[in-house]
């Protein structure tokens, strides 16, 4: 799979998508678990609640999001692939971090 057009997606989202690793996207996926606890392992518990700046999130409060965003797209994949005529939802991510604190 390659990577989408500009044209195929909002504009905000290319930031994300050119930190994707080039290859092929299945591969890349299988190995970000692993990658992610490697980084992970290294928190500690008072690492967990860090930020760094007042009024941004905690490492805690960016997994969790992360862990959020992973849900919602998995749910927006299945929607496409099962051709759900309903609107997709959406997130906020300030309500969303609201509910997580």
């Amino acid at each position: 799979m390659l990577r989408p057009d500009p044209e195929e997606h909002a504009e905000y989202y290319a930031t994300y998508i050119d930190r994707v690793p080039e290859g092929p996207v299945l591969g890349v996926m299988e190995t970000a678990p692993g990658a992610l606890d490697a980084l992970l392992a290294g928190v500690t518990p008072d690492g967990e609640t860090y930020a760094y700046a007042p009024e941004k999130w905690s490492v805690r409060e960016v997994v969790g999001h992360v862990i959020d965003t992973e849900r919602l797209f998995s749910y927006r994949a299945l929607h496409m692939a099962r051709g759900d005529p309903a609107a997709l939802p959406g997130m906020d991510q300030e309500v969303s971090l609201r509910f997580a604190g």
